[in-house]
């Protein structure tokens, strides 16, 4: 599961790798090694044009009284996605992919857990697919726009790595 990931890329690095055609930067993107749960970071719709639109890492359901009322919803399992009322909906026409350079796994060693960052050997950019929802809190006229990522199991070398460090 993807819990915490970076994109150290700039602005114009990333409209050019992915041939961007338009950037909706409300809240302004910042390039960061440390993207949490919560925070705002570039996500890539495809409706038509390529379009980044920046969103919330954690999905908000529509039926979702506030953005407070329910767990963090910052991944979704690829194998269950179309069981769960929250993403089920979202899987036909609200697609995305998130955009990282990285992502952190931990590995438990004795009594810590230690960050490995698991990145691209190019240090290119990572497309995470995802699903996205415009949630409208109550008593405000200004939408959220949210997200999750897919997971599903990881690939067998890095999969060995985690369970492999564990005593």
């Amino acid at each position: 599961m993807c819990g915490r990931k970076t994109l150290t890329k700039g602005k114009i690095e990333i409209i050019e790798q992915l041939s961007i055609a338009e950037w909706d930067d409300n809240p302004p993107y910042h390039p960061s090694y440390n993207i949490a749960p919560t925070n705002f970071n570039p996500v890539l719709i495809l409706d038509g044009i390529r379009r980044i639109k920046m969103m919330r890492w954690g999905l908000i359901p529509d039926w979702a009284e506030d953005d407070s009322s329910l767990p963090i919803m910052i991944n979704a399992r690829i194998e269950t996605v179309m069981s769960k009322p929250s993403f089920a909906q979202l899987v036909d026409h609200n697609r995305c992919l998130a955009i990282a350079d990285g992502y952190y796994e931990w590995c438990k060693i004795g009594g810590h857990k230690q960050p490995y960052y698991i990145h691209h050997p190019d240090r290119r950019l990572l497309l995470l697919a995802g699903l996205w929802n415009r949630y409208q809190p109550p008593n405000t006229s200004i939408p959220i726009f949210t997200y999750t990522i897919l997971t599903k199991a990881a690939l067998p070398e890095i999969n060995s790595f985690i369970h492999g460090c564990r005593p």
